[in-house]
This record gives C-alpha cells, sequence and structure tokens, in this order.
C-alpha cells in the first residue's frame, strides 16, 4: 500500500496555516492605556494616584453598566477622598486637574439619565451573546472539509490507477 505523503503534508501546513492565522491576540486584550503624566520629574505618588483614579473611572463605567449605582457612588466617594488627599499633599496642579476631570468624568457617567422607555428596548434579545468566537470553529470545519476532499480525490485517483 503505497502512500503520498505529500498531499498529506499539503493538508496538515493547510491546517497548521489557518490555526496560526486565528492564533492573533484580541485587540481587547491590549486596551487600557491609563493617562499617566510622562514627565520624568512626577513623583510616583502622583503616577500613582492618577492610576488609581483611572481604576476607580474604570470601575465606576462597570459598576454603571451591570446596574449597580451603590457600587459607582463608593467609587465616586474614593475618587473625591483621592482627590482631596492630592490637595492636601501638594501634588503639581496637571495632576490635580488630571484628577479633578477623571472625577468629573465619572460623575457624569454616574449621572442617570432619564430616558422614555420604548416597546423595542423591552424586548430580550432573540439569541443571548456569549462572547465567544465564531472563526475559529469555522476554520478548524472548513480544513477539515477540505481534508476530506483531498482524501477522496487521492482514493479516488488511486482507485482508477489500480483498476487501468
Amino acid at each position: 500500500m503505497r502512500f503520498k505523503f505529500g498531499s498529506l503534508f499539503t493538508v496538515l501546513l493547510l491546517v497548521v496555516a489557518t490555526m496560526a492565522g486565528f492564533a492573533t491576540p484580541s485587540a481587547s486584550a491590549q486596551e487600557y492605556p491609563p493617562v499617566v503624566p510622562v514627565d520624568p520629574g512626577v513623583p510616583s505618588e502622583e503616577i500613582l494616584a492618577v492610576i488609581q483614579a483611572n481604576s476607580a473611572l474604570r470601575d465606576v463605567e462597570r459598576a454603571v453598566a451591570q446596574g449597580n449605582l451603590a457600587g459607582a457612588e463608593a467609587q465616586i466617594d474614593g475618587l473625591q477622598a483621592l482627590l482631596r488627599q492630592a490637595r492636601a499633599a501638594g501634588f503639581s496642579s496637571q495632576v490635580i486637574n488630571d484628577l479633578a476631570a477623571l472625577l468629573a468624568k465619572a460623575q457624569a457617567i454616574a449621572t442617570p439619565v432619564s430616558v422614555p422607555a420604548s416597546p423595542l428596548a423591552a424586548q430580550p434579545p432573540s439569541l443571548a451573546f456569549t462572547g465567544a468566537s465564531a472563526s475559529l470553529p469555522a476554520a478548524l470545519g472548513a480544513s477539515f472539509v477540505g481534508a476530506g476532499g483531498l482524501l477522496l480525490l487521492w482514493s479516488r485517483k488511486r482507485t482508477v490507477a489500480a483498476q487501468a
């Protein structure tokens, strides 16, 4: 029984190339550039305060998205305390302005906006969003269908050659 390793190697190479194309990290894993002063003369306490404020802002956004207004208010209270501490410690005006801007943004996010209810908004979506990507299973399925087709062609070619 003769076996052509060239066609098998080609199929395996196509499968590996397809899988490697989908193994790239998503862009969402690379988001989170905090607003940090870049002046090398800025003390680490000031940088840490701005990073903490950015983190609190993201927590406010998350809490509001989940409908947890009490959690958002707690984060805003923490931001206000951080701003008071920064003023008491004599941080630079740039850092205090950054902290005040982040506090204002958090307060704007946490303030509920009154919107009239619409009948479309009350209907639940028909399918649940799981966050899973469908491109990898589709690529695997396509590669397996292609491999099966190549094996079928190879077996028919071999059968025709044996009959001749």
